[in-house]
């Protein structure tokens, strides 16, 4: 597929920026999106088909994983917070 030609996808599958050098792919927003050496324009669902994978900073990263969890912060000296 040419880097130049923008694929038409469904709405529930979005356009994304492939690498693939790495097989990264980045959603639309991403600073590397339409900008890396090698790559091109393909939709979601066929991108994760080829293998390839979101990138961390990308939304559909964050969608396809787990959400990442937080423990609350705990300052020396001040009370633990109460676990009910």
């Amino acid at each position: 597929m040419s880097s130049a030609m923008m694929p038409r996808c469904g709405a529930n599958d979005p356009v994304v920026w492939v690498n693939t050098k790495t097989k990264v792919f980045h959603m639309r927003g991403d600073r590397y999106f339409g900008k890396t050496t090698h790559g091109g324009y393909m939709c979601t669902a066929a991108a994760l088909a080829a293998g390839d994978h979101a990138a961390k900073a990308s939304s559909a990263g964050a969608a396809a994983s787990e959400p990442a969890t937080k423990k609350p912060r705990h300052h020396k000296g001040a009370p633990a917070p109460d676990a009910t």
